[in-house]
């Protein structure tokens, strides 16, 4: 959602720039993220728009020192592959929990 809101600045008129958008969630005192990486498959890359965007508000928010969770349905490793280095860098430096089980949407 946050990457469809940021392309909708692009659209002629609109009154909001992709800061517009991003600085509210650079700038709360806590931010949960769910489902990071759920846009492509395992072993398909971000594109480079979500790579950018990611790569802002991740480092934004690793720089000030504000609480962030991630919620993913993919593996490190696989979540890593999925973005750049960058990215994959700053992923690193957040404690991981598995939380593993079954899809409960199946049921």
């Amino acid at each position: 959602m946050l990457c469809l809101q940021i392309r909708d600045t692009y659209k002629q008129g609109s009154r909001l720039t992709e800061l517009d958008v991003i600085r509210p969630m650079i700038d709360c005192d806590c931010l949960i993220i769910e489902d990071i990486g759920s846009t492509t498959s395992i072993g398909r890359n971000e594109s480079d728009f979500s790579n950018r965007t990611i790569f802002v508000l991740l480092d934004s928010r690793l720089e000030a020192c504000r609480p962030t969770f991630i919620s993913t349905n993919k593996s490190r490793k696989n979540l890593e592959a999925s973005f750049d280095e960058r990215i994959a860098s700053r992923l690193g430096v957040f404690k991981w929990i598995g939380i593993g089980g079954e899809d409960k949407r199946k049921s």
